[in-house]
């Protein structure tokens, strides 16, 4: 049914195509001007169109096969399948199953079964140990002297909140953790967990696991600030943004998200606008090498003064190429053989350490 309306669909636009094509000649012809040039622009935004519909609907990856080695590789080629997996990060537990009673006589004599020492066969199965959910009364001793000079109380466990009656004193840091994966790694979101909870026997509500993150949110802090000076500190920082909708009544409103990454680590910073100023927040006096694609706000930051070295990424200027391949196949092709060449040196080059010298821009 869907190939059916893709078709119509298509006809359709053929369709319109033609019909502003005849009354485009027609205005040219009323004017009195040259109808090829309204012609050229046609065939572009026909080109166009085509171009959109590739990127929506066609193959998304770019990857290219690469050159066959000139010597066969000596590895064994991986198994494929669904045979057992190795499971090197599980936990394993032994249980040994032994016979009954009244199973341990032989049918033959009616004599006793011994057990054979270290003689057992061995199966491996995988289980799951159900989470679960316990109330832990903490009961603090107290402690006082004969004299009745002195009281004290024993400490009690690490809380996220510093008093017993702040947001969220009521539940453990294992539990506050426990709602951070499941929203931030696992994109479960919250009233999901409220209901996954609730199976589990634990009556809670949205509003609580949202106070849980805001207290670590709070608590980690001074980590997301370090980690910031961290990244920019790096002699080579990628820096790249992307939409972002945030959802504010009555209507959803368009942020950005603006990253900073270096090897080993990443920053992320939601700012109201893709403008010069947010990307000069961004970078705040960076003074490396920013690895960029060719977003104008990071040309005009570079060309404003000497602190950092703009360098543009090769996989937007290849992705062009890809794009007019189908349209001039030979120099496309020269092209992309070459970045291709590139990016081979490149997987042969180390990769730097995390504490290499910082690189001096503009030398």
């Amino acid at each position: 049914m869907l190939r059916q309306v893709a078709v119509l669909l298509e006809r359709e636009n053929e369709k319109l195509h033609t019909k502003v094509q005849a009354l485009t000649h027609e205005l040219a012809r009323l004017r009195g001007d040259d109808a090829s040039a309204a012609e050229r622009q046609l065939a572009f935004l026909k080109e166009l169109l085509a171009q959109r519909e590739r990127a929506l609907f066609g193959p998304s990856s770019e990857q290219r096969p690469r050159p066959a080695e000139s010597t066969p590789p000596t590895a064994a080629a991986p198994r494929h399948g669904h045979g057992p997996k190795a499971q090197p990060e599980l936990p394993r537990v032994e249980m040994v199953h032994v016979l009954d009673d009244a199973d341990q006589t032989c049918p033959q004599c009616g004599g006793t079964l011994r057990p054979m020492v270290g003689q057992t066969e061995d199966a491996e199965e995988i289980t799951v140990v159900e989470r679960q959910f316990v109330l832990v009364t903490h009961k603090r001793q107290k402690y006082r002297c004969a004299c009745n000079g002195c009281v004290d109380t024993a400490p009690g466990p690490l809380r996220l909140a510093a008093r017993p009656d702040a947001r969220g004193a009521r539940y453990a840091p294992e539990f506050a953790i426990e709602v951070a994966v499941g929203k931030y790694l696992d994109h479960l979101p919250l009233e999901r967990q409220v209901r996954i909870m609730r199976r589990e026997g634990l009556t809670i509500d949205s509003q609580t696991l949202w106070d849980q993150l805001a207290t670590v949110a709070d608590l980690l802090g001074p980590t997301y600030k370090a980690l910031g000076q961290y990244v920019g500190h790096a002699p080579v920082v990628g820096a790249d943004e992307t939409w972002w909708r945030l959802m504010e009544r009555p209507v959803a409103k368009r942020w950005w998200v603006w990253t900073l990454s270096r090897e080993d680590a990443v920053v992320y910073r939601i700012l109201e606008t893709r403008s010069q100023q947010a990307a000069r927040a961004l970078l705040a006096g960076y003074t490396g090498i920013v690895l960029a694609d060719g977003y104008g706000a990071y040309e005009a930051l570079a060309r404003a003064g000497p602190r950092f070295t703009l360098a543009h990424c090769w996989a937007h200027v290849r992705r062009k190429f890809v794009e007019a391949e189908p349209h001039y196949p030979a120099p496309c092709r020269a092209v992309l053989e070459l970045i291709g060449q590139l990016y081979a040196v490149e997987r042969e080059v180390p990769s730097l350490p995390a504490a290499a010298a910082v690189v001096e821009p503009h030398r």
